[in-house]
């Protein structure tokens, strides 16, 4: 079929008539114009429509010239080839999406079978009839196929989502362990960070390396020594680790020596390097002292 046929025959088809301010005479002239060049395909395809036409004038002219040549009917029979409704199809697909376009080109190429059905012998017909439904039919193949493809995809990315939440949940789940497990270690560090002496003489020199252990830890300064607290100045600096020791007496002149550690910002950047600052700070704190001691 040519171009400017197969435009005709599309136009016609989406706009539901042959083509506005042209009049079906005319198609039988260029049919008739056709002929005399011996273009049967196209002078067919402008014949066509008037096979089934309600002005009796317009199909007995239609029906006269399928008589007179033989050659039209033979062409008809070609339209309805799987090389030309292959060729309608991919026309049609390339106006709006490609399934409305495929849909129109079958509903098209069945409108012509009914009026090729006009003057086609039987076994003619049924093979257009059966090539047009072997494509209808492919076509809904592919789109099931297309359909089944797309909701596989669906639950393949459904599972990878559920899949990546679990996964997420699990490195949350596993942080909150981690974060839990991370500050019993800590709270017990701190419950740990004692030094109980017995008597005064070992009191003062647990105390006095407290002192010791306080300037060499802690990243501050000391602000306050005295008989009972020892204190470094208050942490400035993100990160930073402040000491503070405190001697409570207790029976006779025995004594607790507990060490508190603090840290600037421990929720900011540098949390962990306070966690583990004060952590070590905490579990240096006996053993310091108690093997000082033993000295």
């Amino acid at each position: 079929m040519r171009l400017f046929v197969a435009f005709v025959v599309v136009a016609s088809a989406l706009s539901g008539c042959a083509s506005s301010g042209v009049s079906r005479s005319s198609y039988l002239d260029r049919a008739e114009t056709a002929i005399g060049r011996q273009e049967w395909e196209t002078a067919y395809r402008f014949v066509e429509d008037d096979l089934i036409s309600n002005q009796p004038d317009t199909k007995q002219r239609a029906m006269a010239l399928i008589q007179s040549h033989p050659k039209l009917l033979e062409s008809a029979a070609q339209t309805f080839s799987p090389k030309n409704i292959s060729a309608t199809i991919a026309l049609f697909a390339q106006v709006g999406s490609r399934d409305s376009g495929e849909e129109r080109a079958i509903d098209s190429e069945r409108r012509r079978l009914a009026m090729y059905r006009v003057v086609a012998a039987p076994t003619e017909y049924e093979i257009a009839k059966a090539t047009i439904n072997s494509f209808a039919v492919a076509i809904d193949a592919r789109r099931l196929d297309e359909a089944k493809r797309s909701e596989e995809k669906e639950v393949e990315r459904e599972k990878t989502e559920k899949l990546r939440k679990l996964q997420l949940e699990d490195e949350r789940r596993k942080s909150d362990e981690k974060i839990r497990m991370q500050a019993e270690e800590l709270l017990r560090a701190e419950r740990s960070a004692f030094v109980l002496c017995l008597n005064k003489a070992a009191c003062d020199k647990a105390f006095s390396l407290t002192q010791i252990y306080i300037n060499q830890t802690s990243d501050m300064k000391i602000q306050l020594a005295t008989d009972a607290i020892v204190e470094t100045h208050n942490p400035t600096e993100d990160g930073k680790l402040a000491l503070k020791a405190i001697r409570i007496p207790g029976k006779g002149s025995s004594a607790l020596i507990t060490l508190v550690a603090t840290c600037r910002n421990e929720k900011g950047f540098h949390s962990e390097s306070c966690r583990l600052g004060k952590l070590s700070a905490y579990l240096g704190f006996p053993s310091f002292v108690d093997r000082l001691l033993k000295e």
